[in-house]
């Protein structure tokens, strides 16, 4: 009996090594954006076969690029909680949400954030992504009676991209009125599997 237990201990031992480095070894992909953003990140956890690559969620919600674009934010202190956790990222993915009801904002904004990024990460790479697409363009309030904030933030994803501050990230969405929540802006559990899988498909084989 002793012997059986001698012998077991190392292969409990290796698989909580092996745990562990699934749980946190392997998520290196930091993240920057919104409550959509996070809906996103959920999404590609829940997802089978994933390569637990990202962050887990965490406080980013209501994070309007105006907000990141402020290096005294409450978002960058959450930012660097997570640098403390899980190291410096390798990959950040931004995505680039605007309230546009609340609060309309310019590119002057996306400079000002993916300047502070690098300062705080300096060697990862960045790939950007405007917020994901809704269909129709006027579904989600938030976006503005046209659509502005959708449109807005595909300029300035791809202003970014060629003035090679980041490089391009995953095309997110559509999100249409039936995978959405109530208020018609956020996904529910079949829209976050959706924006979890254009994740998986992009950075799991990054």
């Amino acid at each position: 009996m002793m012997r059986a237990v001698i012998v077991a201990l190392p292969l409990l031992v290796t698989s909580v090594i092996a745990q562990a480095a699934q749980q946190i070894g392997t998520q290196r992909i930091g993240y920057i954006g919104c409550s959509n953003t996070i809906d996103s990140v959920i999404g590609y956890h829940s997802i089978a076969g994933n390569l637990n690559r990202f962050w887990p969620p965490y406080k980013t919600g209501g994070g309007s690029i105006e907000q990141w674009a402020q290096s005294s934010s409450s978002y960058w202190n959450a930012y660097k909680t997570e640098l403390a956790s899980y190291g410096q990222p390798p990959l950040v993915w931004v995505q680039l949400c605007e309230n546009y009801v609340a609060r309309p904002t310019t590119y002057t904004s996306v400079e000002s954030a993916l300047a502070i990024l690098k300062q705080l990460s300096p060697r990862t790479t960045i790939y950007i992504s405007a917020i994901n697409v809704y269909n129709p363009l006027t579904l989600c309030r938030l976006m503005g009676t046209n659509g502005q904030g959708e449109t807005d933030t595909n300029s300035w994803r791809d202003r970014a991209v060629a003035a090679g501050l980041a490089r391009l990230g995953p095309e997110m969405g559509p999100l249409t009125a039936q995978i959405l929540i109530d208020d018609q802006c956020h996904p529910n559990s079949a829209g976050k599997a959706l924006l979890g899988n254009q994740l998986k498909t992009f950075f799991d084989t990054k």
